[in-house]
């Protein structure tokens, strides 16, 4: 179980402005509509727990583990990870809900900065849980939407004690250490959709082309695909993110990922924690049914591969909530953006 320590007040917990916050998914040829802020990120903080309010942990772990100092950067690049749309495999119809899961670990940020001690002496790891409702199936191709619901969550765990370290093959280790930042996928009524998966082959591949093949006799239908949610931060550990608890502020954080299959980057995880838990400190109880056929199967499992911003505006007054939005890169009429990775891989086919 997670401990805290003085769950109100202080500067760590921030205002959360139930705002429509979901931007459309990734789109070939369209501009973004705002721009990410620059902010101060300290990989290992700097106050032992139990030092700020709101310090949550599963264990003890060691504060500036490897030394760091804050730095500036533009976003956090997590390594290429594992997504899990439960209930997403064939058939599927519109209208059917599909919880998507997530789980990395921290690559590096930017622009690219010497972290010392990253995923040897500490680590930094991201959950994330987005529900999804099926809106447009054509041909190859399925596009999904976000939807209210209470177990929408992203989650930022830092640890330093290496035999709880995350396993990518194993899915475990991503939900444990010291909680550093949490928030909330917000929904966009103005948006076309979130997500999109094109099928690119008609032919089956290797499901675990990384490495070793940890699953003999499975293969995969092959395709790509994309997801933006963005979220409202309503707390962050201020050793960790200066920025982004200095005064009443209003935070945004732009989730955008990759999606594939086959997995060429990173092993298939065999277990996600699980995505109808509340609260801290979720456990791994979510076996992938994906069957002989991954996409075939009851589940889709994809490689995933997401970057991080953050967008900050101060709390507007009641008559410049507008304005504020916008500040952050919301539309208050309807609007959409596209963020494509820049080192997005092709997919064999």
């Amino acid at each position: 179980m997670l401990r805290r320590i003085g769950s109100n007040g202080g500067s760590t917990k921030l205002p959360v402005l139930a705002v429509a916050a979901a931007i459309a998914a990734l789109l070939v040829g369209w501009a973004p509509a705002f721009g990410a802020d620059t902010i101060l990120f300290d990989p290992d903080g700097s106050v032992p727990f139990g030092g700020l309010p709101g310090d949550t942990e599963s264990h003890p772990v060691t504060i500036n583990a490897g030394g760091n100092a804050p730095r500036p950067i533009g976003s956090l690049d997590w390594q290429v990870g594992n997504a899990l749309s439960i209930g997403g495999g064939n058939p599927n119809q519109v209208g059917n809900i599909l919880p998507l899961v997530y789980q990395a670990r921290l690559a590096a940020t930017v622009p690219p900065s010497t972290i010392t001690g990253l995923n040897t002496t500490f680590e930094v790891t991201i959950i994330a849980r987005f529900v999804e409702q099926v809106i447009s199936i054509s041909g190859t191709t399925i596009q999904l939407k976000l939807v209210a619901d209470p177990s929408n969550i992203i989650q930022v765990f830092y640890d330093t004690v290496p035999t709880d370290f995350s396993n990518d093959l194993a899915g475990t280790g991503f939900d444990d250490g010291l909680l550093i930042l949490t928030a909330t996928p917000q929904v966009n009524p103005t948006s076309i959709f979130d997500s999109d998966f094109s099928l690119s082959s008609t032919t089956t591949q290797q499901y675990d082309q990384f490495g070793a093949n940890d699953y003999p006799g499975v293969t995969t239908l092959v395709g790509s695909g994309t997801t933006a949610i963005d979220s409202v931060v309503n707390y962050a550990r201020s050793d960790f993110f200066s920025s982004l608890v200095a005064g009443g502020s209003i935070v945004a954080t732009h989730f955008d990922t990759d999606q594939r299959t086959p997995f060429t980057q990173v092993d298939p995880s065999r277990l996600f924690f699980a995505p109808g838990a509340t609260g801290d400190g979720f456990q791994p109880t979510v076996t992938p049914n994906i069957g002989t056929v991954n996409g075939n199967g009851a589940d889709f499992q994809f490689q995933a591969d997401a970057s991080q911003s953050f967008t900050v505006a101060a709390v507007p007054e009641p008559g410049t909530i507008c304005g504020a939005l916008m500040g952050l890169g919301f539309a208050c009429v309807g609007a959409a953006r596209k963020v494509r990775r820049s080192r997005t891989k092709a997919v064999p086919v």
